[in-house]
């Protein structure tokens, strides 16, 4: 989504233009929560957006974005303060299971300490008979203190080992939600920007080849219109299935990039390689027929492809990609476009 084409001539118009950017890229960074879907919440300021381009700011709109945007960081807080609170809760559970054995260790050591105490006082006696049954008596003691210990920790043994099983199943669906965006099952815009960090960083070492491979749906907004938002919901995860069954390699990352945008890090493959089977996702792409509910559609998308630079930034990879997607645009759509380094 881009700005409005405007000059400014007014501080109100500039700080319109600013507002407008700055509910775009709120929109783009949504994430779930119980009350919304990342998707609804890109939609609501996308909306915003429009409205802003087509009305002149009032008192009435002001306060009901006011409204709107507080309600949904509300959301957006309570959602990452219950998540936290769950991990806690996981954490101080962990804690309490080795505080329990600690405590339970130390009264069992005081035992075992007293009944030494025990044998060595009737190690004392004079009478051999008294000191025989004494002996066995408290070694016996010992023994069954000792037994129970073996007992209570092969138990707790078993229990912190399915505990921090479920810890880490806990943990590992926290993490999986925070990078998977919801409707496509794909990995997110943040899980996105984190692995272009690390693999561009880990390339400058390793002179390893990557392309990045930025994609949208071609006139999405008017699936929406003539099909409904549930047909767009459609496409969107008809699109990501066909990504994963194309690129399924471990040395491919797959991701949402926002609305109807993808990205795909390829490794390890030469520029030609990669336009190749790109060629053949939109050919596959735009013959595929989608059906929902009573309605039936076709789609195509555009491709920009760039591969990587050690000498430009991340950003200006993605920048790269992005503006060779914006050229299979202007050529027509249903197409891809390279932007070699240089």
């Amino acid at each position: 989504m881009s700005a409005p084409a405007n000059n400014p001539s007014t501080p109100s118009e500039s700080a319109k233009e600013i507002l407008y950017d700055l509910l775009s890229i709120f929109g783009s960074y949504a994430f779930d929560t119980p009350q919304s879907s990342a998707e609804q919440t890109q939609a609501t300021f996308q909306h915003w957006c429009q409205k802003l381009q087509q009305a002149e700011t009032s008192i009435s709109l002001s306060e009901e974005l006011r409204h709107t945007f507080s309600n949904q960081r509300h959301q957006e807080h309570a959602h990452v303060v219950e998540l936290l609170d769950d991990i806690r809760s996981l954490i101080w559970k962990f804690i309490r299971i080795f505080g329990r054995d600690s405590h339970e260790s130390e009264l069992e050591d005081n035992q075992m300490r007293s009944k030494i105490r025990e044998l060595q006082e009737a190690l004392q006696e004079k009478d051999p008979n008294l000191m025989r049954s004494k002996s066995q008596e408290t070694l016996t003691a010992i023994s069954q203190i000792q037994w129970k210990r073996e007992q209570r920790q092969k138990k707790r043994a078993k229990t912190i080992a399915k505990d921090i099983t479920e810890l880490r199943t806990e943990l590992s669906i926290v993490r999986k939600q925070k990078s998977q965006d919801a409707l496509t099952q794909l990995y997110n815009r943040g899980a996105l920007d984190q692995q272009l960090k690390n693999l561009s960083e880990a390339a400058l070492l390793t002179k390893e080849q990557m392309i990045l491979v930025i994609l949208d749906i071609d006139d999405f907004k008017k699936i929406n219109d003539t099909y409904g938002h549930d047909c767009g919901d459609a496409a969107l995860v008809n699109l990501a299935q066909s990504l994963i069954r194309t690129f399924p390699s471990r040395n491919e990352f797959v991701a949402r990039y926002g609305g109807e945008e993808f990205c795909i890090i390829i490794r390890n493959e030469t520029l030609e390689e990669a336009k190749n089977r790109v060629q053949k996702l939109i050919q596959s792409v735009g013959s595929t027929t989608i059906e929902h509910g009573n309605e039936s559609f076709q789609m195509t998308i555009s491709v920009g492809i760039a591969d990587f630079s050690p000498q430009q930034s991340t950003a200006d990879w993605v920048h790269r990609a992005d503006q060779a997607l914006l050229e299979a645009k202007r050529k027509g759509k249903n197409q891809l476009s390279t932007e070699p380094s240089t």
